[in-house]
């Protein structure tokens, strides 16, 4: 978990302040996890103790992606798969 995070911030190389949301999971909530985004100067963020109300939205979004889109579709590579939602993505971005 530490290395991909690590990757993720080499790579995209997020501004200063970025919040970082997630559940409680142990993997999360690790100390070694938690120094990573500190060390970014991130903010940390966590779903309440027991509330899975607070991630609904973002459990709704991914499930209408999938079932939209992703269900749907055979890809081929990776960067096909991704291609196809950054697509949509951008349809729904633009007023």
């Amino acid at each position: 978990m530490c290395d991909a995070f690590a990757m993720a911030v080499t790579r995209r190389k997020p501004g200063r302040g970025l919040l970082h949301h997630s559940d409680r999971g142990v993997q999360y909530a690790s100390d070694a996890y938690r120094q990573l985004l500190e060390s970014q100067s991130m903010t940390i963020s966590m779903s309440g103790k027991g509330d899975y109300w607070d991630n609904a939205c973002v459990e709704s979004f991914w499930a209408t992606l999938k079932n939209e889109l992703v269900h749907h579709e055979h890809y081929r590579t990776h960067e096909q798969a991704r291609a196809s939602i950054f697509a949509i993505a951008q349809q729904w971005r633009t007023p």
